[in-house]
């Protein structure tokens, strides 16, 4: 009775230390709240495209199409027509919007997550050829050991102000985030509004995340 009392006991508590990390993971990703991206073929919205669309006029006879609206749920969609059709989305709570490309024939050019500015990508992005065959995977983060969750846990001890989307231009100033690589090191750089005229500049190692350098630059609020 006694060792099946301790089984029970046992089966008990990694039963509930299971329960705890999936919680813990699962507020995690809802305070990150990273969109979702796969590798499958899809078709661009035309419907959508031509209900929303404002046409302006420009010099030369050019025209410009393209789409800018906020769903019910708060998402903010931007279309843009050139010589393909360039896609955001960002979702009212996240700090990345999903970036897409689509051919004018309507299949998907490519596809993956940017940070919000679009100043970085994260994790796979997928192209395909004109006829949507899946031609590249390019994974963006394989070059950080130090993740985008330890920039924001970094962010917050230093009191950074990270907005989440959408965000808009002419809302004010932004906190960016930067990364970048070479061939022997990876870095990360946050470009934050210290004081009302001072940016700060702060650059970690991309693999470790200690702080390489800080430095600041006068700014003028037009």
């Amino acid at each position: 009775m006694k060792r099946k009392f301790l089984l029970y006991l046992l089966l008990g508590m990694l039963t509930s230390c299971i329960a705890q990390k999936k919680n813990k993971e699962k507020h995690s990703n809802k305070e990150i709240m990273i969109p979702k991206i796969d590798k499958n073929f899809e078709i661009f919205d035309f419907y959508f495209f031509e209900k929303n669309k404002t046409t302006i006029d420009g010099l030369d006879m050019f025209k410009s199409e393209s789409v800018y609206k906020t769903l019910d749920n708060g998402t903010f969609i931007e279309i843009i027509k050139s010589k393909n059709y360039s896609y955001s989305e960002t979702p009212l709570n996240s700090f990345f919007m999903i970036s897409k490309t689509y051919f004018l024939n309507g299949n998907i050019q490519s596809k993956g997550l940017a940070f919000n500015w679009s100043s970085f990508l994260k994790g796979l992005r997928y192209e395909f050829d004109e006829s949507g065959n899946l031609i590249k995977e390019t994974d963006y983060d394989k070059h950080y050991q130090f993740t985008f969750e330890e920039i924001v846990k970094f962010c917050e001890n230093e009191k950074i102000p990270l907005q989440k989307g959408p965000i808009l231009q002419n809302t004010g100033y932004h906190t960016v985030i930067r990364r970048n690589f070479n061939c022997e090191n990876s870095w990360w750089q946050i470009e934050w509004l210290k004081k009302p005229n001072t940016i700060e500049i702060i650059t970690l190692d991309g693999n470790t995340g200690k702080v390489l350098k800080r430095q600041e630059a006068d700014y003028t609020n037009n």
